[in-house]
């Protein structure tokens, strides 16, 4: 797993992903869009769409369907 992280510098120390971006993926999965997302969530529609695009970029796959 070591060599893993090492493959991968989006995933280096100081670039985490944190417990809101879970929460705003799993949030926009289950209220079927971003913006039912922030509202629950109380933030801003950007937010919650940026946060999921951050965990795609780190994982390299699309999460929700467009």
């Amino acid at each position: 797993m070591h060599n893993f992280l090492r493959s991968r510098p989006s995933l280096q120390a100081g670039h985490a992903l944190e417990l809101k971006h879970l929460r705003s993926a799993v949030t926009a999965a289950d209220c079927g869009g971003f913006r039912g997302a922030a509202e629950l969530l109380r933030s801003q529609q950007s937010n919650v769409s940026r946060r999921i695009a951050e965990i795609e970029h780190h994982l390299g796959v699309a999460l929700l369907a467009a």
